[in-house]
């Protein structure tokens, strides 16, 4: 894949995530992002519950999480530092079930490495080769009754991660398939 394809096919990922999220139907509440309040403590009081959704895995808001970790390689197997960076996109998505009060949260994966120094072992020894592009692809579904802000929270669900690596490096090279369950504990404290 030539980096003219990645790219396109990168915007044109983006571009659909956009849209998806901008089309879900979603509930701001007391527990979600930031309000326009007047005054400080007001403020303070809805970024203290913007930062407990965040940190809620079951969250009933939209979220469009990056992470992106720089690290360097160094130690007795290479001679000079070796360096990349891995962006982890992770949208966290909830869909009501009806009237039904169960949430379904879909959570896809996406990891994108640039220039990751992968070790090569072959007859000659040991060896770097460098990497750039999408890793393997996984998606959480969850589903979960109620979505409060305190108390005991949990899902159920499964887990699917595809071989969609734009290099054999970045990836498995296989199809995983299996359950998820999470449980949550929220205090005023968080």
């Amino acid at each position: 894949m030539n980096k003219t394809h990645l790219h396109s096919s990168l915007a044109a990922t983006f571009l659909a995530w956009g849209a998806l999220v901008a089309a879900v139907p979603h509930t701001a509440t007391a527990q979600g992002v930031a309000t326009a309040a007047v005054g400080s403590e007001a403020v303070e009081s809805d970024l203290a519950a913007a930062n407990r959704a965040i940190a809620n895995p079951l969250t009933n808001n939209v979220l469009f999480i990056v992470e992106s970790d720089t690290f360097r390689l160094r130690g007795d197997i290479t001679d000079d530092d070796k360096y990349g960076n891995v962006t982890i996109i992770e949208p966290l998505i909830p869909f009501d079930i009806g009237d039904t009060g169960w949430t379904y949260i879909m959570r896809p994966i996406i990891p994108l490495g640039f220039s990751v120094d992968v070790p090569k072992v072959d007859a000659t020894g040991l060896s770097f080769d460098s990497a750039s592009g999408i890793g393997d692809i996984a998606l959480l579904n969850l589903f979960t009754p109620g979505m409060n802000d305190k108390g005991f929270q949990w899902g159920i669900g499964g887990i699917v991660q595809a071989s969609m690596a734009t290099d054999d490096d970045l990836g498995s090279e296989k199809l995983s398939i299996g359950p998820a369950a999470i449980a949550v504990y929220n205090t005023s404290l968080l």
